[in-house]
């Protein structure tokens, strides 16, 4: 950015808020264009289900589950994935999607309870559960198992994803008025051309991942480590992590 090169950076963009802050801003002071690569919500079937959720599609939101889990744990001890140097574990890597996607439907929640399982410096499972007014959302990931899919129960009908992130393609509305499904891709050329499309506008952060999105996701994931007590090894308490 510096260069003033315009950056598309894979998730997560940093491993604490500090990091985030960084980038951010070093975005705005070089007035270069900056955004987290989260494909889910490049993708018109995510952006659909928030248009149904926010247009009362459901009604009143009363309960959300969503599950991602994919059997990491089978991987070389020297993955990326399970190794704490690398920032390792089910959170940074996984956590992230169901996290970001109830962000992006509902914002930042009144309270955050995480309990998880740490091994060999890294978290290999938790349960994430985010409280709002009138409900809740429970997220539960793992390194242990497979395992994906989202639901979204409301006072008038429910919201049901077969597979919420990766390469989602399916989302169906059952309400009052029947069943609709609406078909999508989400794949990395949609939002690479999304990306181009607001680059060439002058843009400096996305409107699909705007700097807010970034920010509040990943302090809601530091405050998930701090109730884990999940720290890396080249962490240290001036970090923030």
């Amino acid at each position: 950015m510096e260069w003033g090169k315009p950056v598309l950076c894979e998730k997560p963009v940093g491993v604490c808020f500090n990091d985030v802050k960084t980038l951010v801003e070093t975005s705005r002071n070089t007035n270069t264009y900056f955004c987290e690569a989260m494909w889910t919500w490049f993708s018109d079937v995510a952006l659909t289900v928030k248009d149904w959720v926010q247009s009362g599609e459901i009604g009143e939101i009363k309960d959300v589950v969503i599950h991602y889990a994919f059997p990491g744990i089978l991987m070389p001890k020297t993955s990326r994935v399970l190794t704490p140097e690398t920032a390792g574990g089910a959170l940074l890597d996984i956590g992230i999607y169901p996290i970001t996607y109830c962000y992006n439907l509902f914002g930042v929640p009144k309270e955050i309870k995480c309990t998880g399982k740490l091994k060999n410096g890294i978290d290999i499972g938790e349960t994430v559960t985010l409280f709002y007014d009138g409900f809740q959302c429970t997220l539960k990931m793992s390194l242990c198992s497979l395992r994906e899919d989202c639901k979204i129960v409301g006072s008038k009908g429910k919201i049901l994803l077969p597979v919420f992130f990766h390469m989602a393609s399916k989302a169906i509305l059952k309400n009052e008025n029947g069943k609709q499904v609406f078909n999508g891709k989400t794949d990395y050329l949609t939002e690479f051309t999304r990306v181009a499309e607001e680059i060439r506008q002058g843009k400096t952060q996305s409107d699909f991942i705007p700097f807010d999105a970034t920010a509040a996701c990943m302090q809601m994931m530091d405050a998930c480590r701090k109730q884990m007590g999940l720290r890396y090894p080249f962490e240290s308490e001036k970090t923030g992590g």
